[in-house]
């Protein structure tokens, strides 16, 4: 009967072990699961900002290449008027020039004429 006690009792005393080992074992399969859960978020919301900070880059790049475009364009026009303004300019020269010596050139005639 005394042994049969013993038994029991060690038994009871190994139940009670091994119930305290898996309750620990459960804390610490549930403890990282909410870490790698909480790790995972973490990851999530860094990935996202990265790509928010990738897409405001990407936004400002087009913003410049735009602006860039624009001013190229602006100078592009700009300097085809003064091209055109120049032109026009020796156009009239020419054509005062022409008339000068077309003028010179019937004053000399007349004089010719005369003499």
């Amino acid at each position: 009967q005394e042994l049969q006690a013993k038994a029991e009792q060690a038994s009871h005393r190994a139940r009670s072990e091994f119930e305290e080992q898996r309750r620990m074992m459960e804390q610490q399969r549930q403890a990282a699961e909410e870490s790698a859960e909480r790790q995972a978020a973490a990851i999530a919301r860094e990935v996202e900002a990265k790509l928010h900070a990738a897409q405001e880059l990407q936004a400002k790049a087009e913003q410049a290449s735009h602006r860039a475009r624009s001013e190229f364009e602006e100078q592009r026009r700009m300097m085809e008027q003064q091209r055109q303004a120049a032109e026009e300019s020796a156009e009239r020269q020419a054509a005062a020039i022409a008339r000068e010596v077309e003028a010179k050139l019937h004053a000399a005639q007349e004089l010719q004429a005369k003499a």
